[in-house]
Parts: C-alpha cells; structure tokens; sequence
C-alpha cells in the first residue's frame, strides 16, 4: 500500500476531459511495468509475466484513448517536441563502458505523459478556480527577435517558413520529419524558445498550449509539486490559505533557480562521461570517423554534434587550411573569399576527433578530407606525419639538397 494523492479523470470516448476529482488516496499496485514491456505490447501485443489479464484489458482501454488525447492537444497548438536523449552505461567503479541513444519506447513514454499532462492541468484550474494562492508552471511565447532569429536560421536549412505561432512550429516539425537535417531543425526551434518557469501567477503555458497549468505530479523529487499539494489538501478541506502570495513568489523564484542549477549540474556531470570516454577511446586507437550535425557557426569554426551521443564540438576554420573562410553575419553559412558557400547550418559532415581536453572540457574535430590534405603536405617537409592528438612532431625536418 502506497499514500498517495489521486486525480480521477473522466473522458469521453473521443478524449475529452468531462470532469475530474482530486483526493487523498491509497494506491496498491497490481504489478510493476516496464516501458520496454508495454512498449512491445503496443507493436505486437508481446505479453510478459508482468501483463496480468485485467492489466491488458486496462491498457486495451488506455491506448487508444489517450491517442487521442494526444492528438488532441497537438491539434490545439500543444508543440510536439521529441528531444533526444542518450543512455550513459558505466561500471561499477564509474567507468563509461557505451554511450548510445536511449531504446525507443516513445509511444510508451507518452501514454504516461500525457495522463500526467492531464492531471496537473486539472489540479491547476481547481487551484485557480477556489481563488487560492498558488504557483504554476509558465512558458512565455518567443518574442520578435526570437522569432526573427528562428525564421532566418530555419530558411538557411531549406525551410522556406517564417513561423509566429504554436501551429506553424509544428508544420515545420511535420515537414522535417523525414529529412537529414530533422534533428538540427528541432534544435533550432528548442534554442530560439524562452524557458519554462515558475510563478506565482497563472498565465498561458505556450509550449503546451494550455491556458492554466502546474506540477504537481512529482512531490518525492520537485519542491514546487510539494507546495501544490499542500495547497490542494487545504482547498479539498476547506480551510484557509497555507501561504501568503508573496510567500509563493519567493518560493517560485528559488524553484526556477535551483532547477536552473540541476539542469547544469546534471549537463556538467553528462558532459564530463563523454569527455572522458572519447578520450579512453583515442588513447586506445579505437577512433573512426562520425557523422555529425552543424548545430551552430561560430566566428572561429564550426560547432558541430555527433548525434549518437550528443557530443558537441568545434572544427576550428584553421584546420581547413585549403582556403580562407569566415562565418557570415547571421552565423547560418561559412563561406570562402570569393563569397563561394561551403558550410550551411543543419548540414551533415564527417568528423573525426583530434584531441579531448579533459581540463578545459571540449573537443576538437577534424574533417578526414582536409585531414589527409594536411598529412600529404607535411609530408613533404617531414619524414613522417604529425601526431594529430599531441600536436607534436615526431620526426626532423627532411634537409634540402
């Protein structure tokens, strides 16, 4: 038996929410579901020990009801984001032993979202309709420069649009679902749109087109879910405000601040895994080429991602020693002296990696064709090649006759 607190939905058959109610609850689970299992139920109705019958009747039920919740909300402008996300193995004593994108259990994933997505979206209008003080999550719209930046930068990858709404952003995802540069698109989208905080105040949430949403599923690991449902026990017992509102506005800044500083904990730790497993791998030889994406360009170089793991890095201009290049002004397209365009944003290249430095925490790529330009020619003034990940020269220079 588990304490809980509960919010029974209503739906019709077509996925709208009829009504609700939120209570204090006693949970005893069935059984225990892994997304893999349910997954692989919802392909090819794969059964396991843990799909007890009446658990396969529920989900029979849940599946196709919550599609259409789904498609409902993106319908009504909600952004369909499908970001990404890899899966660090390590050995006991902390050790990378793979890096790889996370197993794809997606449809799985949302039927657990969306019934969350249903449920703090009724705790937040049941808050705000008893007029009691509480906080919410926001998500302001982009603003005109955001926008701008977005259009010019999504136009340089071959998307001709210039979007200004929910509705827009989610052709665009529609019509780069299919395309090489998918991924590079999304991100652009994700780093010209404002973060998600939270207020002491209800305001539409843009990312999901709700007009009044919060957390409150998650009390054991969120601080805010915590105070929502304090706040919800004293509006189902009818009984005065816990906090005052200015209570609620520190307590909403200090959330969006500490969340800030997990995100970047939790990016640091990430990125510290990576490095050090490249590293272990070009001191062991075992580097190949990589496909990667230009994510962004830079003054100095490319800025480019190897979508597997995520790992980001710079192709300094400097190592392509062929020509001159310089970045143009919108930073969307690397171009030669005589205006000639080599490089396009979102645009897919072969990398191979020159050196990790753990200290400093980045990477240096090399483009292999360049790379072997650059070997050819040295040749020609050393016996021998440079070696690519210390810089140093391992031979003398050949004496002229």
């Amino acid at each position: 038996d588990h304490l809980a607190h509960s919010v029974l939905l209503h739906l019709s058959h077509e996925g709208d929410l009829i009504g609700y109610e939120t209570f204090p609850s006693i949970i005893h689970s069935k059984t225990r579901l892994t997304y893999h299992e349910v997954q692989a139920y919802m392909n090819t109705q794969a059964t396991s020990p843990a799909l007890l019958d009446d658990v396969r009747d529920t989900l029979d039920q849940l599946i196709p009801l919550i599609q259409c919740v789904r498609k409902k909300r993106v319908d009504h402008g909600s952004l369909e984001l499908n970001t990404p996300d890899i899966e660090i193995k390590l050995d006991g004593s902390g050790k990378v032993l793979s890096i790889k994108p996370r197993s794809e259990a997606r449809e799985a994933y949302q039927l657990i979202e969306d019934c969350m997505l249903l449920a703090n979206q009724a705790v937040a209008e049941k808050i705000q309709a008893a007029e009691h003080p509480s906080i919410y999550r926001i998500h302001d719209e982009p603003d005109e420069e955001q926008w701008n930046k977005m259009a010019m930068e999504l136009n340089a990858m071959g998307i001709p649009h210039l979007p200004q709404s929910k509705e827009e952003l989610n052709q665009i995802f529609r019509l780069a679902e299919n395309r090489p540069n998918a991924y590079a698109i999304l991100l652009t989208v994700l780093k010209n749109l404002k973060r998600a905080e939270y207020a002491a105040y209800c305001v539409p949430h843009f990312g999901l087109g709700f007009d009044c949403y919060t957390h409150f599923t998650s009390p054991i690991r969120r601080y805010s879910d915590l105070i929502v449902h304090r706040i919800l026990k004293r509006i189902e017992q009818a009984e005065s405000p816990t906090y005052s509102g200015d209570k609620l506005i520190e307590i909403a800044a200090h959330c969006s601040d500490r969340e800030r500083i997990a995100d970047e904990l939790s990016k640091k730790s990430t990125e510290k895994k990576r490095l050090q497993y490249y590293h272990d791998l070009l001191m062991k030889h075992k580097i190949a080429s990589f496909n990667a994406h230009i994510v962004a360009i830079k003054p100095s170089g490319l800025i480019v991602e190897i979508p597997e793991s995520l790992q980001r890095g710079r192709v300094a201009f400097k190592s392509i020693t062929q020509e001159w290049l310089e970045a143009d002004v919108s930073g969307t397209h690397v171009c030669t002296q005589s205006g000639k365009v080599r490089y396009t944003l979102g645009e897919t290249i072969e990398v191979l990696i020159e050196r990790v430095d753990l200290e400093r925490g980045f990477i240096d790529f090399l483009l292999p064709n360049e790379n072997k330009k650059n070997r050819s020619n040295n040749k020609k003034r050393y016996k021998t090649d440079i070696d690519l990940r210390t810089g140093r020269k391992k031979h003398r220079r050949r004496r002229k006759k």
